[in-house]
């Protein structure tokens, strides 16, 4: 990141997104509006991710695991595309329904930890 505008509070994107940004639109020719939709943008981001750290800081999950971390070699029957394409979250836009069935120990919770944090 480069470096924050003084003015401008340390917190917003926009405060370290100016600079490079002026830079990029200036080479681009962008517009006013393009210029201000893309800080807008930065900002937008910022705080979308912001609030998802904070989200699973205030879960307090007792471990942080990425869907990259499971073990997908056990269970043996596990559909790895199948639970990944779950993580598109398209059962929501179409009002759909998710149910996690499998025995003791074979990683059902986690499953819904990951969900969880989407």
């Amino acid at each position: 990141m480069s470096e924050r505008q003084p003015g401008i509070p340390k917190n917003w994107a926009i405060s370290f997104a100016l600079q490079p940004l002026a830079k990029q639109a200036a080479q681009k020719q962008w517009t006013h509006v393009h210029y201000l939709a893309e800080l807008a943008a930065a900002e937008a981001n910022l705080r979308q991710d912001r609030t998802t750290e904070r989200r699973i800081r205030m879960a307090r999950f007792p471990q942080i695991k990425t869907l990259e971390q499971f073990k997908w070699n056990w269970p043996k029957k596990i559909n790895q595309m199948q639970v990944q394409d779950l993580f598109r979250i398209n059962f929501v836009k179409e009002k759909s329904n998710v149910v996690f069935l499998g025995g003791v120990g074979l990683g059902n919770y986690r499953k819904f930890l990951f969900m969880e944090r989407l």
